[in-house]
């Protein structure tokens, strides 16, 4: 009877230590593969590039940009790095006034950008500050959704501009100037929650670096609308691209030409994409369809609105140009 409850001893015991040690080898599998690199394939091209100097206005189109310190830009034009702010020092977008679609932006000798109304009145922006002529900075602090953030004043000038256009009064215009200005965190999207890493720096962009879209997920979403049509213009991208439709959204990273990026997170969208880029009214549409057809799930259900387009990070410097070639290393 003892020999027989010792050999059950030793069964139970060995079962124990070879579940464990299956666990255990699992879980090391599991490590080692979820750090593993798949293989990278030829996704598709770049279509377009954008830069939006002034956030929640128009961009400027470019053949080709610099990748350097995690955004992209062409010698002093830098995305986002020029944002609006009300009378109380909040910051403004098409969410509160969809007429700032309607405002023409050109990039002038690459020294200025020309801000010009529907009625053709018109303001030069210097893209670049030359602190040894100035000698008095004023120095504004907003809060870009959960983050503050500071901006030096573009001057009475500016500010009048755009007070007359949205007919509202103290209408300021901030800009960022690197080194005077701490940037902010980026949003990255891990395991299931949407996280900030300190790390990746933004200036006034909503919450990561580069925006990408894929032209045929915007054909795909065209034939689902229930009215009207949406274009690239709705989303503001900064990489439009061409590929299969929606495979972007399993693109862990790329190479773009010869510059390599890491996906952060995806596009969570709201009521800026109803705004009709040639009149500057609310839409009902693509809201009600991306609703329906792009609300988060499985691993996505961290997020809380729907989804359309992918925040990537460039990991290297270089040029990216319209035309080159991109490749994916998936997720699964």
């Amino acid at each position: 009877m003892e020999a027989n409850s010792s050999t059950i001893k030793l069964i139970t015991t060995s079962v124990t230590i070879g579940f464990i040690g299956a666990s255990i080898a699992y879980i090391l599998w599991k490590v080692r593969n979820r750090n593993k690199i798949k293989p990278f394939i030829d996704v598709g091209k770049v279509k377009k590039i954008f830069i939006y100097p002034i956030k929640s206005l128009k961009p400027i189109e470019c053949d080709q940009v610099d990748v350097d310190d995690q955004v992209v830009s062409k010698g002093q034009l830098k995305d986002r790095s020029f944002v609006l702010i009300d009378e109380n020092n909040k910051f403004i977008t098409q969410r509160q006034e969809p007429t700032l679609v309607l405002l023409d932006v050109e990039l002038i000798d690459d020294r200025a950008i020309k801000i010009t109304s529907p009625s053709k009145e018109s303001i030069e922006i210097l893209l670049s500050l030359d602190l040894n002529e100035k000698t008095e900075l004023e120095i504004i602090q907003t809060r870009v959704w959960e983050d503050d953030v500071n901006g030096i004043d573009c001057g009475t000038e500016a500010s009048q501009f755009f007070s007359n256009y949205l007919n509202k009064p103290n209408i300021r215009l901030l800009r960022f100037v690197k080194g005077l200005i701490d940037h902010r965190p980026s949003q990255v999207y891990r395991n299931g929650a949407i996280s900030k890493d300190s790390n990746i720096k933004i200036m006034y962009q909503d919450s990561a670096p580069v925006l990408i879209i894929n032209d045929k997920s915007i054909d795909t979403l065209n034939d689902l609308l229930t009215d009207g049509q949406v274009s690239h213009s709705n989303f503001r991208p900064n990489i439009l691209i061409e590929a299969e439709a929606f495979d972007e959204d399993n693109w862990e990273r790329l190479v773009i030409g010869e510059t390599q990026w890491q996906q952060l997170k995806k596009c969570t969208r709201c009521r800026m994409t109803t705004v009709n880029v040639e009149t500057g009214v609310f839409m009902k549409e693509p809201m009600i369809t991306l609703r329906k057809y792009r609300k988060p799930t499985g691993p996505d259900s961290g997020y809380h609105s729907p989804l359309m387009g992918v925040f990537f990070k460039p990991e290297t410097r270089g040029i990216i140009k319209v035309g080159d070639s991109i490749a994916a290393s998936h997720k699964s």
